[in-house]
């Protein structure tokens, strides 16, 4: 019984350290953290969410307050930029059709975006 208990925690060890160390393995130069102003003709956002296209369908996002918005955690590299919000045109809000990308690199970075029409 002592046996099977020590083999139990032992697994459970193990798993847990799989899975924080997948986690742990995208090193710190390989993330970036942006924030910024999302305008519309010249106006913050009251109130929307914005987007960040990753790989294999992935994304990371947050809502836009007031016309900012903050994410600590988005992988390096190109990405598409999508942004939903009343009033703005139906280009902004899909990852196929959104005319915004840009390129994230480590640290943190400030992204403006003023869309129009």
């Amino acid at each position: 019984m002592l046996r099977l208990r020590q083999e139990t925690l032992l697994s459970m060890f193990a798993i847990t350290f799989l899975f924080l160390g997948g986690n742990a393995a995208v090193a710190d130069d390989k993330i970036g953290a942006v924030q910024g102003k999302v305008n519309f003709k010249g106006k913050p956002i009251d109130e929307g969410k914005i987007t960040f296209h990753l790989d294999n369908g992935q994304f990371v996002g947050c809502k836009i307050k007031n016309g900012d918005y903050k994410i600590d955690q988005v992988l390096c590299g190109a990405r598409k930029v999508s942004v939903e919000a009343k009033g703005i045109p139906a280009r902004y809000c899909s990852e196929e059709t959104t005319p915004l990308s840009v390129e994230i690199a480590g640290g943190r970075q400030n992204m403006d975006f003023d869309l129009n029409e």
